[in-house]
């Protein structure tokens, strides 16, 4: 009739948290959707739970209803998602790209990008290392690319997805940047050609379908010549009595 699934995560500043995932309801038992929220609090609060988070969408029917019926009533924006046709997206041609991107076939391909995730990301090249290996063991690395441009340097990662995120066709896209002179078209140059390049990537062995996330709002500009469609993505808060 329905399923809703709940996690105890970390203790952040000695405050225990917790986090639900949207609840799933066959359709005619909606008089259930209490009871699987009562249950999934009570038993997240009995295990010393003080704050539960969940992400919700507009384009998630009515889930972030459901959230504020419930009393999460705390909301960030946390970033902008976009689900795309490739082929719709690659009917207008290819952009030519204005940047140098590095080959892969470089030895010390790997090792260089490590270090550009680690600059931009502020991650440890050891923790890089071990998810890169990850991808390479489990056959989910589609596509990489490091692109630069004057001073301002990208990556971008094609995967695809673990366990129940892995549907036939569709993968996830992750471009990440670092500006060193702050130009706004050498920014978005950088952005779009490292896009572009994945996404013509994925096409050539047969991925129809990206998932790509925005995290800082100041760039959604930058894409506006793809005419792609965004959705903001929101963290939902209960904070438990």
């Amino acid at each position: 009739m329905g399923f809703l699934s709940s996690t105890v995560e970390k203790e952040i500043d000695e405050v225990l948290w917790g986090s639900i995932h949207i609840p799933f309801i066959r359709k005619g038992f909606e008089h259930i959707e209490k009871e699987l929220m009562d249950i999934a609090n009570n038993i997240l609060a009995s295990q010393g739970v003080k704050v539960i988070r969940t992400i919700a969408m507009p384009g998630w029917g009515d889930t972030i209803q459901i959230l504020e019926r419930h009393g999460f009533g705390e909301r960030i924006l946390l970033s902008y998602v976009t689900l795309f046709s490739v082929s719709n997206l690659l009917t207008s041609g290819y952009i030519d790209t204005k940047s140098s991107i590095f080959n892969e076939s470089d030895e010390n391909y790997n090792d260089y990008l490590i270090e550009t995730i680690s600059k931009i990301n502020s991650q440890s090249r050891d923790e890089l290392r071990e998810r890169l290996d990850n991808y390479y063991a489990n056959k989910t690395l589609i596509a990489r690319a490091i692109t630069q441009i004057e001073q301002n340097i990208a990556y971008g990662l094609v995967f695809k997805g673990d366990n129940y995120l892995e549907i036939p066709g569709r993968a996830f896209l992750e471009v990440h940047h670092l500006a060193n002179d702050g130009n706004k078209d050498l920014i978005k140059d950088v952005i779009i050609d490292t896009f572009m390049y994945l996404t013509n990537k994925a096409k050539e062995v047969g991925y129809e379908t990206l998932w790509h996330e925005v995290r800082d709002v100041n760039l959604l500009k930058h894409y506006e010549q793809l005419e792609l469609k965004f959705e903001p993505c929101y963290r939902y808060i209960l904070r438990v009595e």
